[in-house]
């Protein structure tokens, strides 16, 4: 069944927008580029798909709008996207499309996005399996975020192990003075909750505690010496 354009009104509280009613009643809200480039005016006769048609190109303009704004601090993977305009109630479709307008404008790629939240989190100190961790919390694809690490992670990498030495030492070396070995395990847990893998976590306790190996302590390949980790921060 056909319904009547009876009037089209300026929303007070959002610009832009306007109120469609259809025979007399209000029916839904509308972007007005969407109204201008469909045409709509007072006294068209619509059919329910012409009505469906015009509701859905409102939500992925709504939706590309709130993607756009959800990405303007910094990059994002494309399900953190899909999942923000979920929460906001969009359908899958719309959502789909939205998602996929950004892709092909270039805001949303889960490459870059890959590449600069490795190299900005390893700078600070993260080691790949943390990364790995939240990368896959944030839904990129796992085959992806390998590419990545080993691209980003052959960068850098002795300029990040320095930063690690200084790190642990800086937190670590005026407890290391008064008890060597509660040091070091604190020191390789604080490592490990970072995300790096043994050999590493060895490598740079002998980097940081340089004298302690000269002087014979616990063996470098036990980063946390004898007894249990102390996990404490």
């Amino acid at each position: 069944m056909k319904r009547r354009v009876t009037a089209l009104e300026g929303q007070k509280r959002s610009r832009g927008r306007i109120n469609v009613q259809l025979d007399g009643e209000f029916a839904f809200g509308l972007d007005q580029e969407v109204a201008l480039e469909s045409g709509l005016k007072v006294g068209d006769l619509l059919e329910a798909e012409e009505i469906d048609r015009l509701v859905e190109e409102d939500g992925k303009r709504g939706a590309r709008a709130r993607a756009l704004r959800f990405l303007q601090p910094r990059e994002r993977s494309r399900a953190e996207v899909d999942h923000r305009l979920q929460r906001y109630g969009y359908v899958p479709s719309v959502i789909t499309a939205a998602v996929e307008y950004l892709e092909r404008l270039g805001y949303l790629d889960d490459q870059r996005f890959a590449q600069t939240f490795i190299r900005e989190k390893s700078a600070g100190g993260w080691g790949p399996r943390r990364l790995r961790e939240e990368l896959y919390r944030k839904g990129v694809d796992p085959g992806l975020t390998e590419e990545v690490l080993v691209e980003c992670l052959d960068e850098g990498a002795d300029a990040r192990y320095a930063h690690l030495v200084v790190q642990v030492r800086r937190r670590f070396g005026p407890e290391y003075q008064r008890d060597p070995t509660r040091a070091r395990r604190r020191a390789g847990a604080f490592l490990a909750r970072r995300g790096h893998d043994w050999a590493a976590i060895a490598r740079v306790l002998a980097g940081a505690f340089a004298a302690e190996a000269d002087g014979g302590g616990e063996s470098a390949e036990d980063p946390f010496g004898a007894g249990e980790g102390d996990s404490s921060p």
